[in-house]
């Protein structure tokens, strides 16, 4: 379509002439290096997540298998990812995190009040809450970064005891069967990975997400989205 108005209209007669007129009335258009120097925000990884029997991964539209890693990368896309996943392991932070009909928030300052009050809340077993240790992690399959957010009892331990050791090192994750007297659930256990990542890891990508992922703790700002669905990212223990 290129007629703009009827002919002998005072406007310009086609679209073409209507943009160079407003383009020479606004002026200079922003510079695009702003873009590069600031990007676009809301910067959102996918996360990794323990397919549990209860866990929607299971289910329709998904139809994970139990026990294995999956990839979630929004609410209607997830990757089996099997039962042991080489990484990279970037940073870890401490996490803790509300989620509700207003949204998802995240608060990165173990100190501060507000995070003390919410890991309070997590452990009395409150809807909504949760706390642990999150990990920047890349994935040595795909070739990505995503999150690995430990937030209950056996996957924080799995963080303090396993995990954290393998910071700024290569690791293989596994998920194991933890039993009690009475129950038995899935948890992660780390050791050294033994053989070459597929893909390659570039170390100025590595240094840039952890960068990334840093700027986010001490911003407040955690990297949650709206199309991800974030509950699926807290792990339930099963069958307890």
């Amino acid at each position: 379509m290129t007629e703009l108005v009827e002919q002998g209209s005072n406007l310009p007669a086609t679209v073409e002439e209507l943009e160079q007129q407003l383009a020479e009335a606004l002026g200079d258009t922003p510079d695009d290096k702003i873009v590069e120097e600031l990007g676009v925000g809301g910067r959102y990884l996918p996360y990794l997540s323990i397919v549990q029997s209860g866990s929607k991964l299971s289910n329709p539209p998904f139809d994970l298998p139990i026990g294995n890693f999956a990839l979630k990368r929004n609410k209607s896309v997830a990757d089996d990812l099997g039962k042991e996943i080489d990484i990279f392991v970037c940073h870890w932070r401490t996490k803790a995190m509300l989620m509700d009909n207003s949204g998802i928030k995240s608060i990165f300052d173990k100190d501060s009040s507000e995070f003390k009050e919410w890991r309070r809340l997590a452990e009395s077993k409150i809807d909504g809450y949760a706390w642990g240790f999150e990990f920047l992690v890349y994935l040595g399959e795909t070739g990505e970064y995503a999150t690995l957010f430990c937030n209950n009892p056996t996957l924080r331990r799995a963080a303090t005891e396993s995990i954290m050791a393998f910071t700024r090192k290569f690791a293989t994750l596994e998920v194991v069967v933890v039993r009690d007297e009475k129950h038995q659930w899935k948890g992660i256990h780390a050791q050294r990975c033994s053989t070459p990542l597929s893909c390659p890891l570039c170390i100025e990508d590595a240094a840039q997400e952890t960068d990334l992922f840093k700027t986010e703790v001490a911003s407040g700002q955690g990297n949650e989205a709206e199309d991800l669905d974030a509950s699926e990212a807290v792990e339930e223990e099963e069958d307890r």
